[in-house]
């Protein structure tokens, strides 16, 4: 059997894709892993705890034309969004190489018309195929691209590793602890900005009363422009909330796997990875329609909730809903732990896999 030679290009070592690339290698798969840098300022993460090596594109002189000739010597090739021009150049030096690529991307706002809208449809046009991470991310990028139908593969960014019999192990403590009348422990992670709802998040907390106030425990996570005018507006309800300005990742698992709720506000969201984690974690979790992640994997009411995006009150009334009767916490976050099951790194291999069959 001929190994198949693969190249990643990314933007930063997100945790999702680290993930992805060591299942491909212990599958046998021979990848190059590039990234255009190891951090940026919205994502100032270590380098994670892995075996992989990888290259970091950066500025050092020479780096285009390596990442180029390893580019001709793969079977795939497979770049995750267009965030620069060395996006771009990679691009279409397979395409005119006719080397077989597929862009891997979230579902971004709908391009504004004019020519960078032409331009996007045309690159997605040219890719072999388009990896995208959700339903709802394929048709609304069909609706405005009318790229080939055939040319979309669902391909989710994938939770974190857990370990069932711990979760289950802090599940149960908790749940015994919500049981008993113990307080909710709610957490929000996610950057500080206009888009991420926390104007609709401060407000449903507003309309909530002091004995409903009380059970709650609310931590969040985040930085951003908009940091200190939310911290000052939360402190000014009858409620404490813990806030942590960054944490690195081991540290955001940590906090996932102890809280009892997640709540993911964003007005939009092109995927939303806190709310498949928590998901992965058997946590409740309640976020916005903009949240594109929740579309294939929240039934509203079932193992989560959904409600409109920047609708206060449907969000204060879910949260009134929890006080009354904390045990659904854990009845959904149950299910929820079931069906993020699917979403695990062989779906995604699976995909690798068939496309790497089809000329």
């Amino acid at each position: 059997m001929v190994t198949k030679k693969l190249l990643f290009y990314n933007a930063i070592p997100m945790p999702h894709s680290i993930k992805l690339h060591e299942a491909l290698v212990k599958n046998g798969y021979q990848v190059s892993f590039w990234y255009y840098r190891d951090l940026t300022s919205l994502y100032p993460w270590k380098i994670l705890n892995t075996s992989l090596e990888y290259q970091v594109y950066g500025t050092r002189k020479g780096m285009f034309k390596k990442l180029i000739r390893q580019a001709l010597g793969s079977n795939f090739v497979i770049i995750t969004g267009w965030h620069t021009k060395i996006h771009v150049l990679l691009a279409l030096t397979c395409f005119f190489c006719r080397i077989r690529y597929a862009y891997w991307l979230d579902v971004p706002e709908d391009p504004e018309s004019g020519v960078k809208k032409l331009i996007k449809k045309t690159l997605l046009r040219m890719a072999d195929y388009l990896f995208v991470t959700g339903h709802e991310g394929i048709r609304r990028i069909s609706n405005w691209s009318k790229v080939n139908p055939a040319k979309f593969k669902d391909f989710p960014y994938l939770s974190a590793d857990v370990n069932e019999t711990e979760v289950a192990e802090i599940n149960r403590s908790r749940r015994l602890t919500l049981q008993n009348g113990g307080e909710i422990r709610v957490l929000v992670s996610n950057r500080f900005e206009k888009r991420k709802g926390y104007q609709c998040l401060y407000e449903a907390f507003r309309e909530l009363n002091n004995d409903c106030l009380k059970k709650l425990r609310l931590t969040i996570i985040g930085s951003g422009t908009e940091y200190e005018k939310y911290k000052i507006l939360f402190n000014s309800l009858d409620i404490t909330p813990e806030f942590e300005h960054w944490v690195e990742y081991e540290k955001y698992l940590q906090m996932i796997r102890e809280t009892d709720v997640l709540i993911h506000p964003s007005v939009h969201e092109p995927f939303g990875i806190p709310p498949v984690d928590a998901m992965a974690f058997g946590k409740l979790t309640i976020a916005s329609d903009g949240v594109m992640s929740v579309i294939d994997r929240i039934n509203n009411g079932k193992n989560g909730f959904i409600f409109k995006a920047n609708d206060a009150s449907a969000l204060a009334d879910i949260l009134k809903l929890i006080c009354a009767n904390p045990l659904i916490v854990y009845e959904l976050g149950s299910k929820a732990f079931i069906d993020s099951g699917k979403f695990q790194t062989d779906y995604n291999l699976a995909t690798i896999r068939d496309v790497l069959k089809e000329r």
